[in-house]
C-alpha cells in the first residue's frame, strides 16, 4: 500500500517529468529580432550595411531555434556574420552580463571582485622569461586591463630591462581593453604618441588615442618580435597593426583575425547581450585599419615554428646591428642552434667518416650512424649536427666543436659562446 510520503515523491516526480518534457520557454523570436533590429538601425557602424542585416535578419526569423538559447544566440550570429562579416556584431546568451548590463549600479562587485581568469593567468602576463641570445620573451594573452595587469607588465618590462630584443607573444589574445593596450605601447615610445584615432557615428570628427607614459622605463629602438596568428584578435590587433605602422618590429606567424572595430553592449530580451560595433579605428599613418582583412605577418610560419622563427628573427634584427664582436658572436651562437632546430642537418655518412679519428683531446667515432666523441680517460658522448662542420655536445650547452678543414690536416675546435676556442689538430685516423 502507498504511503503519504510515497504518493508525495511520486507527485513530485511526474511533476518534475512533464517539467523537463516541456522544456525550456519558447525564444520570443520577433521581440528579440525587433529590438535587435532598433540597435543596429541606430547605432551600427558601417551604415550602408545597416538595411541589409536587418532585412537577413527578419527573413531568416524561422531559421533560428526557438527552443533553445544558446542556439537561437549562436543562429543569430552566423547570420550577423553572413551579412556583414563583423566579428564583433554578434549575439550572446549570457543571463548574469544581461544583468549587470541592465541593472550596473546594482552589480558594483563586478569591477571589485577579481576576475577569476585574469587572476589565474596573472592578469593577462602568464609569462616572462629571458632567452638564448640574451632575448626577452612576454607572453600577454589577453588585454584584461587594471591596476593589477599593469602591475604585472610593468613587473615582466623591468625583469627583461636589459635583454637585448624583444618578443612579444599575442597569439591566442582576443583583444580586450584597448586603454590597456595604450599603456602597453608605452614601452616602446619615449613620450605619449598618437598611436590610433576612432571614428564614432555618435560623436563629430576623429577620436585621438595616445600611447600611456608607463611606471617602468621606456626603451624604444630595441628590436622588438610580434608573434601573432589567426586568434590575435581586435585590441590585440591593435597593438600589432601599430607595431608595423610604426617600424617598431617585425610580425612574425599568421595574419590575424580581421575585427577592427570598437563594440557597444546591450541588453536585450530576457537574458541577451547584443555586441554591437559601434566605432572603427583610423591609423594617424595609413589612414587605415584591419577590419576583414586582418594583420599579415612580415615573416610567415606554422604554428609549430612560430616561436622558434620569432627567436631567429630577433636575433637576425640584432645582428644586422653592427653589434660589437663579442655580442655578435653571442648572437650568431644562438641562432645556429635556433637553426637547426627548425630544419634539423641531415649529412650524409662521408660528412661523418670525415670527422672521426683522434684529436690529442680525445677520439671522434662513428659507428652504428652515431657520431660520438670519447675523451681521454672518460666516457662517450653523442654529437649531434648544427651545420656541416658544428656539432652539439649531449649533457652541455656551455662548448661545442667546430672542425676547421681550412689547413692541411683537421682541426677541432672547442668553441664557446663569447668567442674563445681550443684547438687541436687530428693525430691520425
Amino acid at each position: 500500500m502507498m504511503t503519504d510520503m510515497m504518493r508525495h515523491m511520486a507527485g513530485a516526480l511526474l511533476a518534475l517529468f512533464f517539467l523537463a518534457a516541456a522544456g525550456p520557454a519558447p525564444v520570443d523570436r520577433d521581440a528579440l529580432i525587433d529590438e535587435m533590429s532598433g540597435l543596429v538601425a541606430q547605432h551600427y557602424i558601417q551604415e550602408a550595411k545597416r538595411a541589409e542585416i536587418i532585412r537577413s535578419l527578419k527573413a531568416h526569423r524561422l531559421s533560428f531555434s526557438q527552443n533553445d538559447p544558446l542556439q537561437f544566440a549562436r543562429d543569430v550570429s552566423t547570420d550577423f556574420f553572413v551579412t556583414s562579416s563583423d566579428k564583433h556584431l554578434k549575439l550572446i546568451y549570457d543571463p548574469v552580463l544581461y544583468e549587470v548590463l541592465k541593472h550596473p549600479v546594482s552589480h558594483p562587485s563586478q569591477t571589485a571582485t577579481p576576475n577569476l581568469r585574469a587572476a589565474t593567468q596573472n592578469y593577462g602576463v602568464p609569462e616572462a622569461r629571458l632567452m638564448d641570445g640574451n632575448l626577452g620573451y612576454i607572453r600577454i594573452s589577453n588585454f584584461e586591463g587594471g591596476h593589477e595587469a599593469m602591475r604585472r607588465v610593468d613587473a615582466a618590462f623591468a625583469f627583461l630591462s636589459s635583454a637585448d630584443a624583444l618578443i612579444l607573444d599575442l597569439r591566442g589574445n582576443s583583444g580586450g581593453d584597448a586603454d590597456f593596450v595604450r599603456y602597453v605601447q608605452g614601452y616602446f615610445f619615449e613620450r605619449p604618441t598618437l598611436v590610433m584615432r576612432f571614428k564614432d557615428p555618435g560623436r563629430a570628427g576623429l577620436q585621438d588615442s595616445y600611447s600611456r607614459q608607463p611606471q617602468g622605463v621606456p626603451r624604444p629602438g630595441r628590436p622588438l618580435v610580434v608573434l601573432i596568428d589567426g586568434k590575435t584578435a581586435s585590441a590585440a590587433e591593435d597593438l600589432a597593426y601599430s607595431a608595423r605602422a610604426f617600424g617598431l618590429g617585425k610580425l612574425v606567424g599568421e595574419t590575424t583575425a580581421g575585427a577592427a572595430f570598437t563594440v557597444s553592449r546591450f541588453s536585450v530580451g530576457e537574458g541577451y547581450v547584443l555586441s554591437v560595433s559601434t566605432g572603427k579605428p583610423v591609423h594617424p599613418i595609413t589612414g587605415e585599419n584591419w577590419e576583414g582583412v586582418g594583420v599579415a605577418p612580415d615573416v610567415s610560419a606554422m604554428p609549430q615554428s612560430t616561436l622558434l622563427t620569432g627567436q631567429m628573427t630577433a636575433l637576425e634584427l640584432l645582428m644586422a646591428g653592427e653589434p660589437q664582436a663579442t655580442r655578435r658572436r653571442i648572437y650568431e651562437w644562438a641562432h645556429l642552434a635556433l637553426a637547426a632546430e627548425l630544419a634539423p642537418p641531415q649529412l650524409p655518412q662521408s660528412d661523418y667518416l670525415a670527422l672521426t679519428g683522434s684529436y690529442g683531446v680525445g677520439r671522434v667515432v662513428y659507428s652504428n650512424d652515431v657520431l660520438t666523441f670519447i675523451p681521454q680517460g672518460g666516457t662517450a658522448v653523442a654529437l649531434s649536427p648544427l651545420s656541416r662542420d658544428d656539432f652539439k655536445i649531449a649533457g652541455t650547452d656551455s662548448y661545442r666543436f667546430h672542425f676547421d678543414f681550412s689547413g692541411t690536416r683537421p682541426v677541432l675546435e672547442r668553441v664557446f659562446a663569447d668567442g674563445r676556442k681550443d684547438r687541436f689538430e687530428l693525430l691520425h685516423k
